[in-house]
C-alpha cells in the first residue's frame, strides 16, 4: 500500500475512535470482546488489501457490492451519507441538510477504480476517482434495490448533521447515535 493512503486510513479510523459517543466506545469495547458487530469493528486486513490493488475485483464481486444497491458510508465531517448506484451508471446521493439528493455517475475505467461525476455539485472539478478498495471499505452497510426511492429524485427527509447510523435499518427507523452526547 502507499504509505499516504495507510496514513489517512489510520487517520479516519483514529479520528472516528477519538471522536465517537460514550456510548458507542462502549460497543467499541464490546467489539474487541467479539461481542458486537458494527461499523466500528471494520478493519482493512493489510494482505486482502494488497491483493486488491494487485488483482482488483472481480465483475462479480463489483455486482454484489455496488450494482443496484443502496450503500451506507461514514463520511467526512463524522455524518452519514447514503448513495443508491444503479446499473446504467446512475448515482443519488443524500447527504445531511441537503432537500433533493444529489445526481450524477459512476463508472469504473478498470477492476480497481471508481469515478463518479456530479454536475450540480459545487465546485465541478470532472470525475473524481477513488481506489473501488477505498469505497468499499469507507461503506459500511448495503442492501440490494433503492430502498429510500433516491432515484425518484427525492429523499425520505432531511438527513441531520452529527447523527451516525451503524446501517441502513436505523436509518429507516432514525434511530441513529448524536455525536457529543
Amino acid at each position: 500500500m502507499k504509505p499516504l493512503y495507510c496514513l489517512f486510513l489510520t487517520f479516519i479510523v483514529l479520528a472516528v475512535s477519538a471522536c465517537m459517543p460514550a456510548g458507542l466506545r462502549k460497543e467499541q469495547s464490546a467489539i474487541s470482546s467479539g461481542k458486537s458487530n458494527t461499523v466500528f469493528s471494520r478493519s482493512l486486513d493489510p494482505a486482502e488489501a494488497r491483493k486488491r490493488e494487485a488483482h482488483g475485483y472481480s465483475q462479480q464481486e463489483i455486482n454484489n457490492l455496488l450494482i443496484n444497491k443502496t450503500v451506507l458510508f461514514v463520511g467526512f465531517g463524522f455524518s452519514n451519507q447514503i448513495a443508491f448506484y444503479k446499473a446504467d451508471g446512475a448515482s443519488y446521493l443524500w447527504f445531511p441538510n441537503n432537500k433533493v439528493p444529489v445526481i450524477g455517475t459512476w463508472n469504473m475505467p478498470d477492476n480497481k477504480t471508481i469515478c463518479f461525476s456530479y454536475p450540480q455539485a459545487k465546485p465541478t472539478k470532472g470525475p473524481q476517482c477513488t481506489s473501488f478498495l477505498n469505497w468499499n471499505f469507507m461503506a459500511i452497510d448495503r442492501v440490494g434495490g433503492d430502498v429510500f426511492s433516491l432515484g425518484s429524485g427525492n429523499i425520505p427527509r432531511v438527513l441531520e448533521r452529527n447523527i451516525i447510523y451503524k446501517n441502513l435499518e436505523e436509518v429507516r427507523q432514525q434511530k441513529g447515535t448524536p455525536w457529543g452526547k
